[in-house]
């Protein structure tokens, strides 16, 4: 049991992607977290990489410093608690990445919302770029947000422009 905690989280993914930070503050998760990140890179990372080719993490997992360093919502947190806000990331149930093969984060948003069977609980389509991505911690498809922001702090919905074929 103790290997499966430590071997790459998915066939494409490793943990030093989705632990790294240059806050050089410690962002080492627990056991309850890494398998939060299993989970993310199996049902939510791969699928993403094997529809639109490699993927950059930019941030995954955050301790509750780290995550208090980039100005990320909430603390060290796995639920919101009374409607304290909460990161996804400190759980290890998000992520931000981008598409290395030119996929804009609409595009990789549209297929995910043409993908109800992954998992997702909310996807953030940014400024710069890059899409966010919470994994369903219940592990299946629920209410699923799609949104989108120009500054960071307000979010507005999102729905897809033009359909996609579906593969």
């Amino acid at each position: 049991l103790a290997l499966f905690f430590f071997r790459r989280p998915s066939r494409n993914f490793t943990w030093d992607e989705l632990t790294t930070t240059n806050t050089g503050l410690p962002n080492q998760p627990n056991i309850e977290q890494r398998f939060r990140l299993i989970l993310l890179a199996r049902q939510v990372l791969q699928p993403l990489r094997d529809e639109f080719g490699p993927i950059r993490v930019t941030s995954a997992f955050r301790s509750g410093p780290v995550n208090a360093a980039v100005g990320g919502t909430g603390g060290n947190c796995v639920r919101s608690e009374g409607g304290k806000p909460c990161s996804l990331h400190t759980a290890g149930s998000a992520v931000d990445l981008y598409s290395m093969e030119g996929a804009t984060a609409e595009h990789m948003a549209t297929w995910l919302y043409l993908h109800p069977e992954i998992p997702i609980a909310e996807a953030i389509i940014e400024p710069t770029g890059h899409l966010h991505l919470g994994r369903d911690s219940g592990g299946a498809p629920g209410a699923r947000r799609f949104l989108q922001t120009e500054d960071m702090r307000s979010y507005t919905p999102w729905m897809p422009s033009t359909p996609l074929l579906v593969s």
